[in-house]
């Protein structure tokens, strides 16, 4: 009951300067709430919950990811490395 406990406080916690917040405060919010979902997924493998119990887990790991991805690829976009990058290629 602790772990579920400490896993919500720390989901409620993360989830406050992601939605609030810029720049690095909100990436490590974003990773923060990244290991903790994955912690979770983990803990309910562990557990031998069923595959519904741990896919709101895993989907959660999953845009969390998909959004650090999609910020570095707009950073990398906005400072033109992306271009730089591919420009070396030709």
């Amino acid at each position: 009951m602790q772990l579920v406990t400490t896993s919500c406080w720390g989901t409620d916690i993360t989830m406050l300067p992601m939605s609030l917040c810029e720049g690095c405060i909100r990436v490590l919010a974003n990773v923060v709430l990244l290991v903790v979902m994955i912690g979770a997924a983990y803990s309910h493998h562990a557990l031998g919950d069923d595959f519904e119990k741990t896919m709101p887990a895993v989907v959660c790991a999953a845009l969390l990811t998909l959004l650090l991805v999609a910020r570095k690829l707009l950073h990398c976009r906005e400072t033109s490395c992306f271009r730089k990058s591919h420009a070396k290629a030709d």
